[in-house]
């Protein structure tokens, strides 16, 4: 299966210590709460949504402004990297060249977050049963 891509953005594969957050994050509170658990999610099934970012201007080494993504980069950086740097030292992420407004980046920010709907309590217990009862 193949899935489209927006025009502009390149997938790659870097390292969560080259990434900086700025204000462009909508989530400024509660950053670290389940960072642990979505840490061993993704060490158990893997990362399913790569992290956005953007170049951050003129370096002597690359360097990367975070638009969406925060609390999976952190994962990798607070949680992963520290047990295995040589398996988890690498974050998929979709770059996209063009510069942005500040205004774009936050715009993006607050979608990803506004558009996460929790699971109801009756699909989460019925999801939980069905592997519990599998396994």
């Amino acid at each position: 299966m193949t899935i489209e891509r927006l025009p502009g953005y390149h997938e790659i594969d870097i390292s969560p210590e080259s990434i900086d957050t700025t204000k462009a994050q909508a989530r400024q509170t509660n950053i670290n709460k389940n960072v642990a658990e979505l840490a061993l999610s993704i060490k158990t099934q893997g990362l399913f949504s790569p992290i956005l970012v953007v170049d951050f201007g003129e370096q002597t080494s690359p360097r990367y402004e975070l638009i969406a993504g925060q609390r999976r980069m952190l994962a990798h950086r607070e949680h992963l990297v520290k047990k295995d740097a040589e398996k988890w030292g690498k974050i998929g992420a979709f770059r996209y060249a063009p510069s942005m407004e500040e205004w774009e980046k936050k715009a993006i920010s607050i979608n990803e977050n506004f558009n996460q709907e929790p699971m109801s309590d009756e699909d989460r217990i019925a999801a939980v049963t069905a592997c519990y009862v599998q396994f």
